[in-house]
């Protein structure tokens, strides 16, 4: 048993369950559009990408939505090109600018992957507890006191159960509440 000098400060526990969410959540997105020949980065490009529809998005919108820095999104985009999953739309008169939109291909791997993973959220999802799910009701209605770290327009909030090391995370950004466990 761990004496009480070498627990972990609670904002440390806080940022190692996020990255220990994050590994999971890779390892499941990975699983899921490796299938398919995908990264998890890149379905998460693809998704962004989609969601601008016949607009189109620019390279930077899809680095600031997928993660990506700038410096790698020309390469992620190349990949998914050379794959044929979206196409570069060029912007006005300069060959520079461009918007990248979903080709065909892409639109018909994101309606085969988007279900699969919405599944998997489900089944998530339904694995929460009643007072995790409470947690997540009192959150929504702007009522929490879980610990909060703000960054832009979003919010990741936890709560840690240290007895069973269960680790609820919230993330609000844009309207909208996801929850991972």
């Amino acid at each position: 048993m761990a004496s009480r000098a070498t627990e972990n400060p609670p904002a440390l526990d806080l940022v190692l369950c996020a990255f220990r969410l994050a590994n999971v959540w890779g390892q499941v997105g990975n699983r899921l559009a490796g299938a398919y020949g995908l990264t998890a980065q890149q379905w998460l490009a693809l998704t962004s990408i989609g969601l601008a529809a016949e607009a189109g998005i620019t390279p930077t919108d899809i680095g600031k939505n997928a993660l990506v820095s700038p410096q790698n999104v020309t390469g992620l985009l190349d990949r998914l090109e050379r794959a044929g999953y979206v196409q570069r739309k060029p912007v006005g008169g300069d060959r520079r600018s461009y918007r990248v939109q979903l080709s065909e291909q892409g639109k018909k791997v994101l309606r085969a992957l988007n279900p699969l993973g919405a599944a998997w959220a489900q089944k998530a999802a339904a694995e929460l507890s009643s007072e995790k799910i409470t947690i997540l009701q009192t959150l929504r209605a702007g009522e929490g006191t879980a610990e909060r770290t703000h960054e832009g327009d979003g919010a990741a909030v936890a709560t840690t159960d240290s007895v069973a090391g269960d680790c609820l995370v919230i993330v609000y950004t844009r309207g909208a509440y996801d929850t991972y466990l």
